[in-house]
């Protein structure tokens, strides 16, 4: 997936996922990014058909 990033400013949505996303990195959360997807790229998970 791949698009433009922006931060994200709303105080209020910021305090949400900062409370509610687990932190993996040892060192201060000082900026929340959204990503908007233009390009999406995988695998469609289906069932399989017999042969």
């Amino acid at each position: 997936m791949s698009g433009p990033a922006e931060p994200v400013t709303d105080t209020a949505e910021v305090a949400h996922h900062f409370r509610a996303l687990p932190g993996w990195a040892y060192c201060p959360h000082d900026a929340l990014l959204r990503i908007t997807p233009q390009t999406v790229t995988g695998y469609r998970p289906g069932t399989a058909k017999p042969v």
